[in-house]
This record gives C-alpha cells, sequence and structure tokens, in this order.
C-alpha cells in the first residue's frame, strides 16, 4: 500500500474519531480509500476478504468470496428481450426493462445484442418498483452513442430474478439472522 494513503487514513482517524465517532470513522475511510481505487476487502473489513487492508486474502479476519472459479463464461446459449435503450449517459446506457414475466436482471449480469455480442454488463437498477430502469457499463470496445433509442437489449434468463423476491419478503427471503429472539 502507498506510504501517502496509509498516512492519510491514519491522519484522518486521529482527526476525526474525536468528531464523529468509530462507526462514521469506519464508512469515512472505506469511502477515501474507495475513492483511491483501493479495494477494502469483503465480510471482514480492512482486515481480511479480497484485497484488504492488512494482508489480502491471507490472514485477518473475514474471507469473503474468492475468485478462484470466476471465468469469462460466453455467451449464453439462448437469449430473452430485457429492455430497450432510453439514452447514453456518459460512457454508459439508461435502459428500460421489458423483461415478459416479472423478473429483475442480477447485478453484473451480461447484457448482450441479439446476435449473442456482448454490450455489458448491468450496473445499477433504478425507478419505482413495477417500471424500473437499469444502467449498462458497456465494455471496451463499445460506444454508448452508436446505440440507437429504443433498440433491443438482451439477457441470459438464467440471469434474473423474481419480482416476488423483492416485493413479497416473505416468500423467499433468506429468513432470520443466527441467534435472534422473536
Amino acid at each position: 500500500m502507498d506510504l501517502g494513503i496509509r498516512l492519510l487514513t491514519t491522519r484522518l482517524r486521529f482527526d476525526l474519531s474525536a468528531l464523529f465517532g468509530s462507526n462514521s470513522l469506519l464508512t469515512l475511510r472505506r469511502n477515501v480509500l474507495r475513492s483511491c481505487g483501493i479495494s477494502v476487502g469483503g465480510r471482514g473489513g480492512f482486515r481480511g476478504g479480497r484485497g484488504g487492508f492488512r494482508g489480502g486474502s491471507r490472514g485477518g479476519r473475514g474471507g469473503g468470496r474468492g475468485d478462484y472459479n470466476r471465468r469469462d463464461e460466453g455467451p449464453p446459449d439462448y437469449v430473452n428481450e430485457v429492455g430497450a435503450v432510453s439514452h447514453p449517459c456518459e460512457d454508459q446506457l439508461v435502459c428500460r426493462c421489458t423483461y415478459e414475466g416479472g423478473r429483475v436482471p442480477y447485478f453484473n449480469a451480461g447484457i448482450y445484442l441479439e446476435n449473442k455480442q456482448l454490450v455489458g454488463k448491468v450496473d445499477e437498477i433504478l425507478g419505482p418498483i413495477t417500471d424500473f430502469f437499469f444502467s449498462v457499463k458497456l465494455a471496451p470496445n463499445m460506444n454508448a452513442s452508436s446505440f440507437k433509442k429504443l433498440q433491443k437489449l438482451f439477457i441470459d434468463p438464467q440471469k434474473t430474478l423474481p419480482l416476488e423476491m423483492f416485493t413479497n419478503p416473505s416468500k423467499g427471503g433468506r429468513g432470520r439472522g443466527r441467534g435472534r429472539l422473536v
């Protein structure tokens, strides 16, 4: 880690801990590190996880989900229409979801043209739950201004979730956490 970043975070800890307390200091430190392009890890905060503050995925608490099995899956066997381009925004596309059957795309799910050429990945989901939009972070070989308004985009149907998972939390939820009393 760069010595300048380490000194910056140490200085912030001493200067701001008296003003804001330790919880907001932790959030502030994470935001400062993320703005500098440094990963702050998964479940273990700064100690463990992927690329954590102290030692990365070796040692420390936490863990996170490693990248050991991640590979390029290539284009899917078949694709379904997921949405239509609404407008470009900087280097991304904003699209209105038109998926039949009330399904929501995964974050980071691949978005394709009808010929299964990769356009990019789902970045954000915005708007009301019944008529939502999503943004697509474009692949390096794509240009946002080259897409026409209402151009159809496609997704692997295995990379979607049912809308009921978000509208009716009592069905299909993850359950209650450990050790909580009713």
